[in-house]
């Protein structure tokens, strides 16, 4: 089995959250994305990042880039900063401090003049003119603030609050749009669709939390909610709007994109899938499963590829001529488990990130600041939460330990331990035991051991000096060399 090399970056350097995630409009090859206050610019042709730029700011949690000049992208931080910044020449051009008391979460950018951002906890909206002064400088400035007034909420809030009239601090359940002078968004299961003049509200209420809303054209949305069905409303700003639904997703829609030809609506949910409509036949085609829930996707400019970012920290690049991966950054697990040893006898210091319910071991260089490769101990799909309850027999990576040669040049083997439930009750596990050997750009399997000590539970195993002893591992009643 050949080593499969793809590329790294340290964990630091990973979305902070599927708001700070954006494809560039500019290069369909490159994404922007954010980690804590960095900015960074990734090439998924090349497999290479661009750049890493410190904003100096605090940790970024929304993104958008200006269409009118690709130099210059706009930021919104967590202490509520919203600035205008220069990639080229690292620096800030503009800044608007928004209100302290109130916790703004995204933006939406209208026709490239004005801003409106959000306060999702209290429901305060604040509008910000994109504008040049008189010497040339970016400003940003403020237009106006609008108290969003909800005249209906949904059944299981009324309980809570008996003033339907007064400004309720529901958190909203997805991202809002603005349409025509309507400000659309979804708080738990309630459509709300305020007019931004009058401060009227109309709630269209589904059984289901909305997720995501995007706009389709002028008068017609498509909103997602946690069953995993589509709703498509068309004539919004008519009273009498047509509804209808499709449902595919097994578990809740977490986004929905449309292509910029407005020919194919993407979906994708927590089973991680990415179902392609086309939107005049509602023919669907499907990607296969990712392994993990897709929490955003973005498509590049030129409807050639698709980019997934997954709960796992992970960004997948799809070519959608070929409906293949083209590439995978991938990052450390959460369910991981570090071990410190000296490879090939390079006096360089490796640190193993294994993400044990996967069967993946990812190895990072120290030096290089580099993952320089990951291997499948063992093949697993996807199990959803609702699956994983009801089957306890999942298979786990339990352990692994290497050997440090001292003499052999270029050569090192592992050890990995799985774990298998065999009679929880009376505390039997099924193990396998595996070694591996590591030569230059290769790993291959030569050595398969299953019940090393006869179903009891392996508890310790460590990696002696190989032409020593070799490696050791421990059960509650035995040792074995």
């Amino acid at each position: 089995m050949s080593l499969e090399t793809i590329s790294f970056h340290k964990r630091t350097f990973f979305p902070s959250s599927s708001n700070a995630f954006i494809s560039n409009y500019f290069n369909p090859n490159e994404i922007f994305f954010a980690s804590g206050s960095k900015l960074v610019l990734y090439d998924f042709i090349l497999s290479k990042k661009i750049f890493r730029i410190n904003t100096n700011g605090s940790k970024i949690i929304y993104l958008k880039q200006c269409l009118t000049d690709q130099d210059k992208i706009f930021i919104l931080d967590l202490d509520n900063n919203l600035y205008l910044f220069k990639i080229s020449t690292k620096e800030v051009l503009c800044t608007y401090k928004l209100p302290k008391d109130k916790k703004y979460t995204m933006f939406e950018i209208i026709n490239n003049k004005f801003i409106y951002c959000i306060s999702e906890e209290d429901l305060f909206l604040t509008k910000i003119k994109i504008g040049i002064n008189d010497q040339g400088e970016d400003t940003l400035e403020k237009i106006n603030e609008h108290q969003i007034q909800l005249q209906i909420i949904s059944q299981k809030n009324k309980n809570k609050n008996n003033n339907m009239n007064t400004p309720n601090k529901l958190k909203l359940s997805s991202n809002f749009i603005i349409i025509n002078d309507l400000l659309i968004f979804g708080v738990d299961n309630e459509l709300v669709i305020n007019n931004l003049h009058t401060n009227e509200s109309e709630n269209i209420r589904f059984q289901k939390k909305i997720t995501k809303i995007i706009k389709i054209n002028d008068d017609s949305i498509c909103l997602g909610d946690s069953a995993g069905k589509m709703h498509f409303i068309q004539d919004i700003t008519d009273k009498n709007y047509i509804l209808y639904t499709k449902h595919w997703h097994s578990h809740g829609v977490t986004d929905l994109l449309l292509d910029p030809n407005n020919d194919y609506l993407y979906s994708c949910g927590q089973e991680g899938v990415v179902v392609i409509w086309n939107i005049h036949t509602w023919v669907k085609s499907f990607l296969p499963r990712l392994g993990e829930p897709i929490l955003a996707m973005k498509v590049s400019n030129d409807s050639q590829n698709l980019i997934c970012y997954l709960k796992n920290n992970s960004i997948v690049f799809i070519s959608l001529n070929y409906m293949k991966i083209i590439d995978v950054v991938n990052s450390v697990s959460n369910d991981c488990y570090i071990n410190k040893f000296n490879l090939f006898n390079k006096r360089q210091t490796f640190i193993t990130f294994t993400n044990a319910k996967r069967g993946i071991i990812n190895m990072y260089n120290i030096s290089s600041n580099t993952f320089d490769f990951y291997l499948n101990v063992f093949n697993k799909n996807f199990n959803s939460k609702t699956e994983r309850e009801k089957d306890n027999n999942l298979r786990i990576l339990k352990m692994l330990s290497f050997s440090s040669p001292k003499n052999t040049k270029n050569l090192c083997y592992m050890m990995t331990i799985e774990e298998l439930p065999y009679d929880l009750d009376k505390k039997l596990f099924l193990s396998y035991m595996k070694i591996w050997k590591f030569e230059k750009n290769s790993i291959d399997l030569i050595q398969l051991c299953e019940n090393p000590h006869n179903n009891e539970i392996i508890t310790y195993v460590e990696g002696l000096n190989y032409n020593s002893y070799g490696f050791l591992t421990k059960s509650q009643k035995s040792l074995k060399i």
